[in-house]
C-alpha cells in the first residue's frame, strides 16, 4: 500500500511539474528580465514562481497559485536590502505588510486579513521615529489615531475614529511640493515637481491632501522598467470609501485624461536623470499593471480615509516627459 501511494504522489508531482512552463520578457534598455511561469498551453493564467532580475541582482519574488498573487512577495535594492514585504491570499493581502526605507530602516509595519486592513498600524521617518500610529479591525479604522511632525518629536493630530472628534483635520505639508526625493528601490535622487492643488471631497484622506501627497512620493516606488526613462501615463483611481473604511481601489490607465484643478489628484511628476541617460521606450502590459498595482497599494497604505462616498481621484504619472505637461 505505501508503494503504491508513493507512486501515486510522483506522478502527479510529474504531471504537475510538467504543466507548468516558463517565458522570460527581456528589457534590454535596463538589463532586466522577468520570469514568468505560467499553464503550460495558457500563457495568460501565471502560476507557480515569479522573479524580476536587474543586472543579474534579484529585485522582486513571489509566486501565483490560479493566477493570483499568493504567499510571500518581497522587492529589494540591487544592494538587496528589503524595502517590501507582503503577504497574499487569492490575489488579496493577507498577512504582515512592512515597508522599508533604501537602507533597511522601517517604513512601515501594517497587516491585512482578506484585503482588509488590521490590527496596528505604524509609519517610521527615516529616522526610525513613528510619525503616524493607530489601528484597524477588519478594514475599518478604530480608536485614536496620532499624527506627528516629520521628526516624530510633536503631536500634531490626534482623531479619535470611535467618536468623530478631531483635533486637526488639515496637517501641513512634512515637506514643499517640489524637492528632492529618494526612490526606494533603485536608490537613485529625483527632482519632483509640485501641482498647485485644493481639492475638495466627500472623502478626505486622514490629515488632508497636503499631507498624504508627501506620502504618496513616500510610498510609491519607481519601477525598474520604468526608471530612467520617458514616462508619460495618466491614471484614474476609482476609490470607494463607506463610513471610513475603503471598500476597494481600482487604477485603470485612462485614456480621455484632462487633469482638472479642485478635483482630488496625486501627481507624480519627476525627473530622474539628465536626457543623456535617459531611454525612450515602448513599456510592456505588465509594466503598466504593475504600476496600477504600486498606485493602488501606495494609496491603501498611506492609512485612513474618512467619509462615506466614491471618488475619483487623478493620477497623472510623468517621468522625465515633464516638457509636456
Amino acid at each position: 500500500m505505501k508503494i503504491n501511494v508513493s507512486l501515486i504522489s510522483i506522478l502527479v508531482l510529474f504531471v504537475f511539474e510538467q504543466s507548468i512552463a516558463q517565458t522570460q520578457i527581456d528589457y534590454p534598455h535596463c538589463n532586466c528580465i522577468e520570469k514568468v511561469s505560467y499553464q503550460e498551453g495558457n500563457p495568460e493564467k501565471i502560476e507557480g514562481t515569479y522573479e524580476l532580475v536587474c543586472k543579474s541582482k534579484q529585485i522582486i519574488a513571489g509566486q501565483y497559485a490560479n493566477g493570483l498573487k499568493s504567499g510571500k512577495w518581497t522587492t529589494k535594492t540591487p544592494k538587496g536590502i528589503i524595502i517590501k514585504k507582503a503577504e497574499y491570499a487569492d490575489g488579496k493581502l493577507h498577512g504582515n505588510y512592512e515597508l522599508f526605507y533604501y537602507d533597511g530602516t522601517q517604513k512601515l509595519t501594517a497587516s491585512f486579513v482578506n484585503g482588509k486592513e488590521d490590527g496596528l498600524w505604524q509609519y517610521f521617518n527615516d529616522k526610525g521615529k513613528i510619525i503616524k500610529s493607530g489601528s484597524y479591525q477588519l478594514g475599518k479604522p478604530v480608536g485614536v489615531w496620532v499624527i506627528s511632525d516629520k521628526a516624530g518629536k510633536k503631536t500634531l493630530a490626534t482623531y479619535n475614529l470611535n467618536t468623530d472628534s478631531f483635533t486637526n483635520l488639515q496637517v501641513p505639508s512634512y515637506y514643499k511640493q517640489g524637492g528632492i526625493e529618494r526612490d526606494d528601490q533603485s536608490g537613485e535622487w529625483y527632482i519632483k515637481y509640485g501641482v498647485d492643488a485644493n481639492p475638495q471631497s466627500a472623502v478626505q484622506p486622514l490629515g488632508g491632501y497636503d499631507l498624504s501627497r508627501n506620502l504618496f512620493f513616500k510610498y510609491l516606488p519607481i519601477p525598474s522598467t520604468v526608471m530612467d526613462t520617458y514616462t508619460n501615463f495618466d491614471f484614474s483611481v476609482r476609490l470607494q470609501v463607506e463610513e471610513n473604511t475603503v471598500k476597494s481601489v481600482q487604477a485603470k490607465l485612462s485614456g480621455d485624461f484632462v487633469f482638472k484643478h479642485g478635483l482630488p489628484s496625486y501627481p507624480f511628476i519627476v525627473s530622474t536623470n539628465p536626457p543623456g541617460k535617459l531611454k525612450r521606450v515602448e513599456h510592456s502590459k505588465r509594466t503598466i499593471l504593475q504600476l496600477q498595482e504600486d498606485i493602488e497599494d501606495a494609496i491603501r497604505a498611506m492609512g485612513p480615509w474618512i467619509g462615506n462616498s466614491t471618488i475619483d481621484i487623478q493620477v497623472p504619472y510623468v517621468l522625465n516627459d515633464v516638457s509636456r505637461q
